[in-house]
């Protein structure tokens, strides 16, 4: 049965699937418009099967183009309705694009039933985002990889020959034997906790001559400066225990949650600018790399405790200078 919707009796019903539909007159509309063959609908189906439908005034049928634009505009919203992820803000835009150019020769309610459509588009479908206790509450290590070791992971690999010679990591080997490529001859751990174990050289990075000059090949310091009350002379330390020719590789945090089991002396958020401007006035002469990585889906999941396997390739290789979760450096001494 037959169902008309606002606005059909003075107007045209176009199917959404159909450009320029051909077939039967739609039996809802009558004069000009009926007997014009491009404005019939599919003989094999009823003219109002089934939502969402598309009224165009009769004013415009001998507008071929004008009428092209709109039910192309018009369809990309429909469409948006029925997959909504379907649609992008590019989309969007263009849609509201084409009807503005349109809408002195489009009826009312159709306008008014559009703008409607294009205003739901732009409200947040929450789901089981809306919560006040992320899915995981250290950082996504219980569900895999954390979003953000999964870049660090990743910037480390593609410098793994740089770890080469006598290492220096904090608080554990954690990347020093890791990837395929380096070459340690030595690794020492470095910590202020006297009860780790792996410690080697206990210092507070941040205290100057705290560690040997001119030591190390190679220092791996990651996810450190954040804690530290002195980044700048921890930085500057870290530049002195390099011998030259060694290569220093750093990882800070950029958009993250606030570290669990140090929150009292979590003090820090970099930017890659920041970093940048803090190697320049730290580690003087020599040649320095700075790269970020994120963008919003990567640290939305991140911020959700939600883990690098719960994501595709795409969602975490996209970079948005605007959004970034972690920030990496290496800096090599001449």
């Amino acid at each position: 049965m037959c169902r008309q919707p606002v606005g059909a009796s003075d107007g045209v019903i176009v199917d959404e699937g159909h450009d320029l539909p051909r077939g039967r007159p739609c039996p809802r509309v009558s004069g000009p418009a009926q007997a014009d063959p491009r404005f019939s609908y599919p003989a094999s189906s009823c003219c109002f099967r089934k939502p969402p439908y598309v009224v165009v005034s009769p004013r415009i049928v001998n507008d071929n183009y004008l009428v092209v634009g709109v039910i192309k505009a018009l369809k990309s919203v429909e469409a948006a309705f029925q997959e909504p992820n379907s649609m992008t803000g590019a989309d969007n835009d263009r849609a509201r694009r084409i009807l503005r150019g349109v809408s002195s020769r489009v009826p009312l309610r159709t306008r008014t039933a559009v703008r409607r459509r294009l205003a739901r588009l732009n409200h947040p479908r929450w789901g089981n985002l809306r919560r006040l206790e992320p899915f995981s509450g250290y950082y996504g290590f219980d569900r895999g990889t954390p979003v953000d070791r999964f870049y660090i992971e990743r910037f480390l690999s593609d410098r793994a020959q740089d770890i080469r010679g006598n290492v220096l990591e904090v608080g554990h080997a954690r990347y020093a034997r890791t990837f395929a490529g380096s070459t340690p001859a030595r690794v020492e751990i470095m910590d202020n906790d006297r009860n780790n174990a792996e410690t080697s050289i206990f210092a507070d990075l941040s205290e100057p001559n705290s560690l040997p000059v001119g030591r190390f090949d190679c220092f791996i310091l990651t996810q450190t400066l954040q804690l530290v009350a002195n980044p700048e002379g921890a930085l500057q330390n870290a530049w002195e225990t390099l011998t030259s020719g060694g290569v220093l590789l750093i990882s800070v945090p950029g958009i993250t949650r606030s570290d669990p089991d140090h929150i009292d002396v979590d003090r820090w958020r970099f930017t890659p600018a920041g970093l940048d401007t803090l190697l320049a006035r730290t580690c003087s002469g020599g040649s320095r790399e700075v790269v970020g990585y994120g963008n919003l889906t990567a640290a939305t999941a991140f911020l959700m405790g939600l883990a690098a396997e719960e994501l595709s390739e795409s969602d975490l290789s996209a970079t948005d200078p605007y959004f970034t979760v972690s920030v990496c450096a290496r800096v090599t001494k001449h």
